[in-house]
């Protein structure tokens, strides 16, 4: 039944109720883990690879280097995101929605979420470059992981 009303919906609302269960279903996720204390993913990701790659203090350097920086950079995309996302909101729930318009937002989100994917590749080749080839093998995994 929930399908059928999708089908008959105007293409914004379908976009905002995407947009709105996902954020829902993020909104759980994360009140349902707010139990445990979490690492951020940057702090995490930084503590694994330090235990299990057994890092030298030069190579932990590094890559606190390299993961803050490209934190900061995501971060700023994160903004920019969240600023194209509050423009798309308002405008599929204005009066008339302009739908070239509310593409044109669908596209820039998009094409921010593409330049949060180029970075996180370009932060593991990073990270390659300051591992030996013993650490380039479990890299592997914890990346996996």
């Amino acid at each position: 039944m929930f399908m059928k009303f999708i089908l008959n919906i105007h293409l914004p609302l379908k976009i905002l109720l995407v947009h709105l269960c996902g954020l829902s279903t993020l909104a759980s996720f994360s009140c349902s883990e707010s139990s445990q204390v979490q690492l951020s993913p940057q702090r995490a990701l930084f503590e694994k690879i330090e235990n299990q790659l057994v890092v030298s203090p030069k190579q932990k350097q590094k890559i606190s280097v390299v993961l803050t920086s490209y934190r900061q950079k995501e971060n700023y995309i994160l903004l920019i995101i969240e600023h194209h996302r509050k423009n798309l909101y308002k405008e599929i729930l204005s009066k008339n929605p302009d739908q070239n318009k509310v593409a044109d937002l669908n596209r820039f989100i998009a094409d921010e979420q593409y330049h949060l994917e180029c970075l996180a590749a370009q932060k593991l080749f990073d990270l390659k470059k300051i591992c030996n080839a013993k650490q380039l093998e479990k890299l592997n995994f914890i990346v996996a992981d």
